[in-house]
């Protein structure tokens, strides 16, 4: 059969269809597999463009099977089904990108799909990797094929992004959003349906800051902990809500609340945040005992008295360990309350841990489930009710203690705290009693505190006796001495051939890290049994460490080790800690298993009393909470955390040694905040800045901080002073630099480094934190970049470095590098101050000089500590002899820090440098475009010279402006000065005052000056002269900078030198323009205040001249013909008053861009300038008219003429200059005179479009506000969508023109506050009219906002407005309003005198969708700080308070949240009350979905506003069906057409009751609903009339919904 014909309807072809197909694909793979499938060729040539080029002319084929052509394709058994499923895909796919085939059970999985991607990448089908990425994108995948995807889809390509959207990293900010979202639910009290969720939420936390790889950040970052402030103070205050409200039916509140506050404790530990948790739950502590113990269901008081146990353990663990500082009468009353309530509490719990059945079999219960305790929390309780006891003062010891064994020695066992009681009281009882028969020697209560060591008085001496005696008498034994002195910090005891080469190494390198001393066995040498050295250092140790592992037991050594510690830990309270390494405690408990099988053999000819302390020794550290090395994700986050807690118990602290360092903090966190914000497993961070900035400082700071968290970690201090230069190879540079790198992570240096890729092997697979401090070369970071993997997941690499490119080429974005700013001039006193006075502030008297040496040093830390280093302790006049010298000199400490960046750098580099030092010094800034035009057609690289100063931060170059340090700067004429002292011939440049005088008097030739710096401000020096051939010499002379009025010319000068491209001299004395200089070089001519009257006569060739700067010359009259200054971009002639009119030859100058020639007074023309125009001062000049040729300049971006007097015309072409942002139109100049703001007679206007409308155009004038607005309005304000903001005191209304801005969508008139009276119609666009402020205003045209409901309305402090107006206001739709006002109008049909409103309903079936429109009276309880009426502080205006409300409803018989929202309204202003109004929508049924209809008796609404100065009075609530979305109008008698209301149930039987009634209380609303009051006080006589319509509508309302509901 032939093929079809071109015409065939495409949905004819059918894959495989033999008949109609025109081709073969030939598909076999190297296994033999071979199949021929008949295919169509118009199928495939235009889904498939390999097989469009395989079947075109250009491609050789063969022609086999009929003719028909073939295409072999050749593939991977794995891809076989995929390649046959591809081609079925191209008969089904379509021509649309997001048509997903209806055959997509092609894709019936996501293996498959990936499968066929792959196929449709290398075969090219577009339409084929379309569908299947959008058969991936939209498919749950299984946890297994994430991996694959993220292997498989980046090497697809940019079409596949949308298949990885769900796994990519999410704005690294939602990682702190979702902890704190969490955290929060976590801490809330949900719906028993979502306690399972809660208990998710709980574990995800507990994940977050234990084992996730942010988690030292998470824990570090202060938002967080002020997050878990909050919640657990949310917590606290459920918590007091159930103490107050607990019965024995409802228990189950407080133990659920209970059992949160467990968890979050644990949590407050992780981030060492407890001490709050502790302190409160022991202010609590009585009143949580009495209610537990007031309970009568025992079930119940037990299941209670489970979780109160479990909170208080963990409490008294953290007193009784250190943890938490309590005073001594807190700590006793902890004992006294909780000590008999743990007594009393574990019998109830052992024997309701299980119950027995019929058959006497004991058989578990759900209670006995819920009451079952860990015997590992009685042990702690009891361990630390013991440390807390022995730390009490010795009289209160007795008194427990003598309680405890009046109750028989019970639970808790507190033998240990007896034991040590009675040892420390054996001397005091032989004091005692030498006291008690020398009555000589009783000579006060305070000898025989001396004494004894007891706090007693001469009052209690007998009944101490008495107690003394009684416990010693009851004492069983006396123990041996204590050990008062610790001489090590830890005792270690383990067996070695399990741990000493792995696990020990770390635990002792983490140790040493930490500044924990320890004593390890390993220099002793073993016998038979433990010795007297041993047991000293046991006993000599504070706290004892035991790491168990599996042959531990093997060991008689080892045991014996741990009977010593044991006794240690009973005699003298030391403190025993345990790591079950790789074994089981209950094998360690009961000697099975393997550790059993070892302990039986070394118990082999041992004595049944050895054998029995080695196994009650086994027994007892057991039962000690420990460390599980099965339990942690990896071993280095168990050693970290043993470590952080023998710290915690050693009572270190953090750091503190950069504590006072000023702004340290700030940066810091900046640093941090980048770190959690970036998503790579290996997190790097750049710290870049200018020498002395404070980079190594901040590093530091942040080592210290972040160090804890990791087991392995390193600061390489200054790595550019510790290497040489490379010099051809770098190799053995590496090699070195890797060996110091491991050998300070791993604390050996034996180790050695042969390759490159060392660090690798030792590194891969931990988590290190690196500092490399002060890298300055590629050859140092060039491994890290080529090894990404070098080190394990959750490392962190800190860089300093002054190198910008540097962290370029390491691949760091803008996330990943920290520009170190300069601290602020505040900063920098107190900086200096530190080191100058030891204090923050200076001393008196030394005010002045402080502010001068840190202007001096220019804010730079380094400058500012060896500065104040080296005035401290000087007197005043010192510090006064010592000015000079800081001035000029530069100290040899900074000067040698500074350096190092300046000689890394090329020659070309250093001459920039320099140029800039020398010739900029006195510029605060440079313009970038104006130094690179000072060398056009020089060979130096400008370009690329200033990319590499900024990269090495010696400049910095913002928004076209380049800067340098002072410092930097002094340090070039530095480098300058000892130059042309050891070689003179060399190229240099004058700026010492003393050398430039003698050059310029000298005939000498100094052709080797480049340029000359003179900056004298001292007007009362002598004059200088100078002589007409001073510069006869200067012949390579380019850049000449005077500002010195103290130089004379009294011959004027013969030349100056031809190469100059910058002179600048102010207060130029010349007359004459000189002779013999062509200036065919200059590209800055600045002559300020000048002396001439004309500069040269003719045409002169300037083509480089850029900037011609002539301001205030008075003597100016005519200014040069211009033509041939092709390159002018500047024009500045400003003060010049004599200057009668300008050249025409600027309309030629087609590149100038700026001018200005305000104060020219005897200007009367407006300047015919060219288009090419940007900025235009003419202020205070004669001009008349802006002319109609105006819009020719349409770059014209600024217009000011202030101070015009003789401005009477402006042509309405102004408004179709695109481009203006400014424009300044007045006949008068304003100044401020007598407090008086200068602006109040002018008008102004300020319009913002475009996106987030950012681009602004401004109008000042004086002009009648009516006929300059409409005339200078832009074109594209008319139908754009624009804000606009009017300032002006002196207007009633509003332009009129305002309405027809179709594209108005805010209107800002709060400065107009004074005079405005009314308002005009506005356009129906308008979404927010601010008024704030305007006390003047009365009236308002009723169609401003009848259209928008989504319009925003603040009129606060509007006190005048007129009854109409105000109630055009609250009956409006609208998103809110605000305005004055004293109650809740009669609009609003529920109120209540408080925040609160409960409306009973008719119990009928009601949807449980409801919109409503509220309205709360808010009145100021105080002012903000600082804040008074008359402000007009803009921010505060405009800053924003936040309002909330919830709902709550009773729905068959339950109450169910209706939701809640947060809002936002204007802050308020003054004392006086207003009204905020907001209308918002709610569901009942949000939490049972499956209800379709429900009954609803009774809504709640409680509104809140989150202003601690203000207060909500009353508010008012309007139930509405919002059939258009409108909540009412201004004629309410309409209001059927716009919504129902529903009202309550005291309504439905007064209809008749209320004609009669025309107050606003017409209606029953005396009933309180839930603890509200309803207002039913009349509003006054001019209320009336409107209350008499409410009413009627409010008749009609009911009587509708009546109708509806029958």
């Amino acid at each position: 059969m032939e093929p079809p014909d071109d015409q065939q309807a495409e949905a004819s072809y059918t894959f495989g269809d033999r008949s109609t197909s025109d081709i073969v694909v030939r598909l076999r793979n190297e296994e033999g597999r071979d199949d021929w499938i008949y295919c169509h060729s118009k199928i495939l040539t235009e889904k498939s463009r390999y097989f469009s080029d395989r079947l075109s002319d250009k491609w050789p084929t063969c022609k086999i099977l009929d003719s028909r052509y073939c295409v072999e394709v050749i593939c991977q058994e794995s891809d076989y089904d995929h390649h046959i499923n591809l081609l079925r895909l191209l008969y089904v796919v379509g021509s649309d990108d997001d048509d997903v085939p209806e055959d997509h059970h092609l894709c019936h999985n996501v293996k498959s799909a990936l499968g066929i991607l792959c196929v449709a990448k290398e075969l090219d089908c577009p339409l084929v990797v379309t569908a299947c990425v959008n058969y991936l994108e939209a498919v749950p995948w299984e946890e297994g094929e994430e991996e694959e995807m993220l292997r498989v889809v980046p090497m697809i390509g940019s079409e596949a992004e949308p298949v990885l959207a769900r796994l990519q990293p999410v704005d690294q900010s939602a990682v702190t959003g979702i902890f704190s979202s969490a955290l929060r639910f976590a801490t809330s009290s949900p719906p028993l349906p979502l306690c399972d969720i809660k208990a998710s939420a709980q574990e995800q936390i507990e994940y977050m800051i234990t084992e996730d790889d942010d988690a030292p950040l998470l824990i570090a970052d202060e938002g967080i902990k002020l997050e878990v402030k909050e919640c657990v103070k949310s917590l606290f205050a459920r918590f007091f809500q159930c103490l107050e409200e607990v019965t024995s039916k409802n228990g189950l509140s407080l133990r659920m609340v209970v059992s949160d506050l467990s968890w979050a404790f644990q949590i407050l530990t992780k981030m060492e945040m407890v001490r709050d948790f502790v302190v409160t739950w022991v202010e609590t502590s009585e009143k949580l005992v009495k209610v537990v113990e007031a309970m009568e269901t025992v079930a119940e008081t037990v299941e209670i008295r489970v979780k109160v146990t479990e909170v208080t353990s963990k409490v008294v663990e953290a007193i009784g360990y250190g943890t938490v500082i309590l005073p001594t009468m807190k700590r006793l009353q902890v004992v006294k309350l909780w000590l008999p309530f743990v007594r009393e509490t574990k019998p109830l719990v052992d024997s309701a841990g299980c119950d027995k059945n019929d058959d006497g079999e004991e058989e578990d219960k759900e209670e006995g489930v819920r009451c079952k305790i860990d015997g590992e929390i009685w042990q702690a309780l009891e361990s630390s009710f013991v440390s807390i006891i022995l730390a009490l003062p010795s009289s209160d010891q007795a008194e427990i203690l003598t309680e405890w064994l009046s109750k028989n020695g019970v639970y808790p066992d507190l033998t240990e705290a007896f034991e040590v009681w009675c040892y420390r009281s054996k001397v005091a009882k032989r004091r005692l009693v030498h006291f008690l028969t020398d009555p000589l020697h009783l000579k006060g209560s305070q000898d025989l505190a001396v004494y004894t060591s007891f706090p007693v008085s001469s009052s209690d001496l007998k009944t101490f006796a008495i107690i003394f005696v009684l416990l010693l008498t009851m004492m069983a034994s006396s123990s041996s001495s204590v050990a008062l002195v610790w001489l090590y910090h830890v005792f270690l005891s383990f067996r070695g051939e399990d741990v000493r080469k792995g696990f020990l190494s770390h635990v002792l390198k983490e140790f040493k890290s930490k500044g924990i001393n320890v004593f390890i066995d390993n220099e002793i040498k073993r016998g038979e049994s433990v010795g007297p050295v041993l047991v000293g250092a046991i006993r000599h140790s504070r706290i004892a460490v035991v790491l168990l592992s599996r042959n531990y037991a093997s060991s008689s050594w080892c045991l014996d080790e741990l009977v010593e510690i044991m006794k240690c830990r009973d005699e003298v309270g030391q403190t025993v800690m345990t790591i079950f390494y790789e074994v089981d405690p209950s094998d360690v408990r009961k000697q099975t298993g393997d550790f059993g099988k070892a302990f039986d053999e070394t118990c082999v000819g041992k004595t049944e009393k050895v054998k029995k302390a080695w196994r009650q020794a086994l027994y007892d550290v057991a039962g000690i909470a420990g460390y599980h090395s099965s339990n942690c994700g990896n071993e280095a986050d168990l050693i970290i955390k043993v470590a952080s807690d023998v710290m915690a118990v050693l009572g270190f602290t953090p750091s503190k040694d950069f504590d006072d360092f000023v702004g340290i903090g700030a940066r810091v966190t900046e640093i941090k905040s980048k770190l959690i914000f970036q998503s790579e497993k290996v997190k790097v961070i750049g710290i870049l800045g200018t020498p002395g900035i404070g980079k190594t400082t901040t590093a530091r700071v942040l080592y210290n901080q972040l160090s804890p968290g990791f087991l392995f970690s390193t600061f390489l201090e200054n790595i550019r002073g510790s290497y040489e230069k490379p010099c051809g190879n770098d190799y053995r540079l590496k090699l070195r630099f890797q060996k110091n790198l491991l050998s300070q992570i791993f604390n050996k240096g034996d180790i050695e480094v042969h390759h490159l890729g060392r660090a690798q092997e030792m590194l891969s697979d931990k988590k290190v934190l690196v500092v490399l401090d002060e890298v300055d070369n590629w050859w140092q970071l060039e491994e890290i970049a080529k090894q990404r993997g070098w080190v394990g997941p959750g490392s962190m690499i800190i860089i300093t470095t002054e190198d910008r490119k540097l962290l370029k080429a390491l691949g760091l974005g803008i996330d990943h590098i920290y520009e170190m700013k300069f601290p602020t001039s505040d900063e920098s006193l107190q900086i200096f101050c530190q080191y100058a006075f030891g204090q923050k502030s200076p001393d008196d008297g030394f005010e002045r000089l402080a502010w001068e040496v840190t202007w001096l040093v220019g804010d730079l830390p380094l400058g500012l500590r060896v500065m104040g280093s080296y005035l401290r302790g000087m007197s005043k006049d010192e510090w006064i002899e010592a000015l000079p010298w800081l001035r000029s000199t530069l100290d040899r400490e900074i000067e040698s820090t500074l350096r190092f960046s300046y000689k890394s750098l090329r020659d070309n580099e250093r001459i920039l440098f320099l140029h800039l030092a020398c010739m900029f010094a006195d510029f605060n800034v440079v313009r970038v475009d104006s130094f690179k035009s000072y060398f056009a057609n020089i060979s130096l690289e400008v370009n690329h010279g200033l990319e590499v100063l900024a990269q090495k931060s010696l400049i910095y170059i913002e928004n076209g402006l380049l800067k340098m340090h002072s410092l930097l700067k002094k340090m070039g004429r530095e480098i300058v000065k000892k130059q042309s002292t050891k070689k003179p011939a060399k190229p240099h440049f004058l700026t010492d005052t003393k050398d430039i005088y003698d050059a310029l008097d000298n005939d000498t030739a100094t052709g080797n000056v480049l340029g000359i710096t003179l900056c004298n401000t001292n007007w009362e020096d002598d004059k200088i002269q100078i002589n007409k051939s001073a510069f006869q010499g200067l012949n390579n002379l380019r850049f000449l900078y005077f500002v010195c009025k103290n130089l004379c010319t009294p011959e004027g000068l013969d030349c100056l030198p031809n190469k100059l491209r910058m002179l600048h001299w102010d207060h130029c004395p010349l007359r004459i323009w000189p002779s013999k200089f062509s200036g065919k070089f200059l590209v800055e001519l600045r002559l300020l205040d000048c002396k001439f009257e004309m500069l040269w006569d003719g045409i002169k060739p300037f083509p480089y001249l850029k900037t011609l700067d002539l301001s205030y010359s008075d003597n100016l009259k005519k200014i040069p013909d211009l033509s041939k200054a092709t390159s002018l971009e500047e024009l500045d002639l400003p003060e010049c008053k004599s200057l009668i009119e300008l050249t025409s030859s600027i309309g030629n100058a087609t590149k100038l861009r700026r001018m200005d020639i305000s104060g020219c007074t005897n200007i009367k023309d407006f300047p015919n300038v060219s288009d090419s125009m940007v900025e235009l001062d003419l202020s205070e000049t004669e001009i008349e008219e802006v002319p109609p040729w105006i819009e020719n300049l349409f770059r014209l971006r600024e217009l000011n003429m202030y101070g015009c007097g003789e401005l009477q015309t402006i042509s309405p072409n102004i408004s179709k200059l695109e481009n203006l942002k400014l424009l300044c139109l007045c006949n008068y100049l304003f100044a401020e005179e007598d407090g008086q703001d200068p602006f109040d007679d002018i008008f102004e206007a300020i319009i913002k479009w475009g996106p987030d409308f950012k681009r602004s155009w401004v109008l000042q004038s004086d002009f009648d506000v009516d006929y300059i607005f409409p005339r200078c309005l832009p074109e594209k304000a008319l139908t754009s969508p624009i804000s606009l903001r009017l300032s002006c005191n002196f207007i009633k209304t509003i332009p009129d023109c305002i309405r027809h801005l179709s594209g108005l969508i805010e209107l800002d008139i709060k400065q107009c506050r004074r005079q405005l009276v009314a308002l005009p119609p506005l356009p129906h666009s308008l979404v927010s009219l601010d008024a704030q402020g305007c006390e003047s205003l009365k009236t308002i045209d009723s169609s401003s906002f009848q259209i928008n409901p989504n319009i925003c309305l603040n009129f606060v402090d509007c006190y005048h407005l007129e009854k109409k107006a105000r109630k055009l206001i609250y009956t409006s739709a609208c998103k809110y309003a605000i305005l004055p006002g004293e109650e809740v109008p009669a609009h609003f049909t529920h109120r209540a005198s408080s925040g609160s409103l409960t409306i009973s309903l008719t119990p009928r079936p009601l949807p449980s969708s409801f919109r409503f429109k509220a309205c709360i009276l808010l009145s100021k309880v105080q002012a903000h700080p600082g804040d008074t009426s008359d402000d007009d502080d803009e921010e505060g205006e405009n800053s924003l308070t936040g309002v909330s409300y919830s709902v709550r409803g009773k729905q068959n018989g339950l109450t169910v949240e209706g939701g809640s929202n947060q809002l936002y309204m204007p802050a308020l202003d003054g004392y006086r009350e207003h009204l905020y109004i907001f209308e918002d929508s709610f569901t009942l049924h949000q939490d049972f979905p499956e209800a379709e209809e429900t009954t609803l008796t009774e809504l709640s609404f409680v509104f809140r506003v989150h202003d601690e100065t203000c207060k909500v009075e009353a508010c008012g609530v309007r139930l509405i069906e919002a059939n258009n979305e409108s909540a009412g109008g201004e004629d309410e008698d309409d209001d059927d057409d716009h919504y129902h209301e529903y009202d309550h149930d005291d309504d439905s039987g007064d209809e008749d009751d209320d004609d009669g009634d025309d107050g606003e209380g017409g209606e029953d609303e005396d009933d309180d609903h839930g603890n509200t009051e309803a207002n039913n006080e009349a509003e006054g006589v001019e209320s009336r009339h409107d209350e008499d319509e409410e009413t009627r509508s409010r008749k009609r309302m009911r009587l509708s919904v009546a109708r509806l509901f029958e």
